[in-house]
């Protein structure tokens, strides 16, 4: 078989990036998608598939503090060498977050928001909530994501609802392009949520 191989690097610095998992996800090896991390031993930044066929493939490249991404649509022709790809990964945006509850009588007994989640068509993370704060990594930049609080003693999540808006729809949540920290305060109103999931 064929070898597909590159390098991944970082969008910005350009520099090679370890310790990212590639994956195949259409080649099952033992009910999982065949997969390589970049390694030092290959060269900085590289990863390798070895023993592949003539095709097609689509590479999804995660993991390691980089926004997941799926590099589509990579030949591998039979009749010559592989030219090694190159990948680039950004870090994303890391979102400091601040935690508010609006509710008229105050903060219920036993009910607090323990968690926040943030989730797009192609991301989905969270962050544990401490003393009204929490932190999410990874998020990928010019993305709308719905951001939802997780709540003790309810079952289901508030979904945040941006101020002004009409429907949840309007309520996503635009992630920064020009910064790779932001910090931001999430107000929940329970009256006014749209849906509880």
């Amino acid at each position: 078989g064929g070898v597909l191989a590159g390098i991944v690097r970082d969008m910005h610095t350009k520099r090679p990036v370890l310790d990212v998992q590639v994956s195949i996800p259409s080649i099952n090896r033992a009910y999982a998608p065949y997969l390589a991390a970049t390694r030092a031993d290959l060269g900085p930044g590289m990863f390798k598939f070895d023993g592949m066929q003539p095709g097609v493939y689509d590479l999804y490249v995660g993991s390691g503090g980089y926004v997941a991404k799926t590099v589509e649509n990579v030949e591998i022709v039979s009749s010559k060498p592989f030219e090694p790809i190159t990948i680039f990964v950004d870090r994303g945006v890391e979102l400091l977050g601040k935690v508010r509850w609006s509710y008229s009588l105050g903060f219920p007994d036993g009910i607090s928001i323990f968690k926040i989640e943030g989730e797009s068509e192609n991301f989905r993370g969270s962050g544990a909530v401490v003393n009204n704060k929490f932190i999410i990594k990874t998020l990928p930049p010019g993305e709308q994501v719905q951001i939802t609080a997780s709540v003790s003693a309810l079952m289901g999540k508030i979904v945040y609802i941006l101020p002004g808006a009409k429907t949840p729809n309007q309520s996503l949540w635009t992630i920064p392009t020009d910064r790779h920290v932001i910090e931001e305060e999430f107000e929940f109103i329970p009256a006014r949520k749209f849906t509880v999931r």
